[in-house]
């Protein structure tokens, strides 16, 4: 379990060959824009980006994507919304993984995710108890995401830019 205290982990890693796969979702994701070089990336959806089974306009996602050498960082996780249907608001600091040279994602408490390609998928518990599921792709258009959510005794969420890609705000 990922607790946000113990999510700044000071370690590196910089041993031969973890850095291949995390290398190869950086060029995808520099790819998407443009060959523009970028190891720190900020998405914002608009309003009505998302699709889901409930009314979720006015939410808005933001991640923020770090891929330092055999690593992979997501340094920012955050939504919030404004909605009589759904009024929430989380975020959380890094959540860090190693990288193997298959491009499994790991954690302190084993396999987490993978990337494959020009897209990554993995999922973490928080220190509440919540369960998230978070996939990104690289495209020409920009980044899609989605990130599911259970827990907390709310309601489960799906907000997703699937069909909307999330563009550079910087």
């Amino acid at each position: 379990m990922i607790k946000p205290s113990v999510l700044l982990l000071a370690a590196t890693f910089s041993i031969a060959g973890l850095c291949s796969a995390s290398d190869a979702f950086a060029s995808d994701l520099e790819g998407a824009w443009q060959g523009e070089k970028s190891s720190l990336i900020y998405f914002t959806t608009q309003p009505g980006d998302f699709e889901n089974s409930i009314d979720v306009e006015g939410c808005r996602l933001r991640a923020a994507v770090n891929l330092p050498e055999g690593r992979f960082e997501l340094s920012e996780l955050s939504a919030e919304c404004q909605n009589p249907q759904l009024i929430f608001k989380a975020a959380f600091p890094v959540i860090s993984f190693t990288v193997d040279e298959n491009g499994w994602l790991y954690d302190e408490a084993g396999p987490a995710g993978r990337i494959f390609g020009n897209t990554v998928d993995f999922d973490f518990s928080d220190d509440q108890g919540g369960v998230h599921t978070v996939h990104l792709e690289a495209t020409e258009d920009g980044l899609r995401a989605q990130w599911k959510f259970d827990g907390w005794g709310s309601p489960s969420f799906d907000l997703s830019s699937m069909n909307h890609p999330l563009k550079r705000t910087r």
